[in-house]
């Protein structure tokens, strides 16, 4: 995998860290987090490593450069659930 590109299932764990319940306790407000849904487009880099396990990478898209080939940007989407909590489409 290109040293650049990050392990896509290191992209995955950062996201489920749903913050739970966020709190101002100036406003009055409290929510409690039970689903969060993230659309990005990503690069993704497949690989095989030494023993021909599949490696996936992955990158957000820093910049666009106009060339004769341009890199092939993936949009995926990503929805992180509660555990027990039901999943809503």
């Amino acid at each position: 995998m290109d040293e650049a590109f990050l392990p896509f299932s290191a992209l995955i764990a950062g996201a489920q860290a749903l913050p739970g319940d966020l709190v101002d306790e100036s406003a009055g407000v409290r929510s409690h987090v039970t689903q969060c849904r993230v659309e990005m487009p990503i690069e993704l880099d497949v690989t095989r490593d030494g023993d021909g396990r599949l490696q996936i990478g992955s990158v957000p898209p820093l910049y666009r450069t106009e060339t004769s080939f341009l890199p092939s940007f993936h949009r995926i989407t990503v929805t992180i659930c509660l555990e027990g909590e039901a999943h809503a489409d």
